[in-house]
């Protein structure tokens, strides 16, 4: 299993950044947009549901990005 405690993110020029666990039909982690930092250790962490079809990835999609756009995504995970 894959937990994901932390995310710091800086994202320019873009609408925004999907995170989600790969599965037949994904799991969102997080819709990011801006900049910021998310602690999830009070809640323990966002822990990989194991969805029919997963795989253990984390993808990364982006929506509405302009010319020059930039994203910066910091994951702190653990695996268990």
């Amino acid at each position: 299993f894959t937990r994901v405690k932390e995310i710091f993110w800086n994202i320019q020029g873009f609408t925004s950044v999907r995170l989600e666990w790969d599965a037949t039909t994904d799991d969102e982690i997080a819709v990011l947009s801006g900049s910021g930092y998310l602690d999830l250790h009070a809640v323990g962490g966002l822990l990989d549901p194991k969805s029919s079809g997963t795989t253990g990835d984390i993808l990364l999609t982006t929506a509405g990005a302009v010319s020059g756009a930039t994203y910066t995504i910091l994951l702190v995970v653990e695996l268990i």
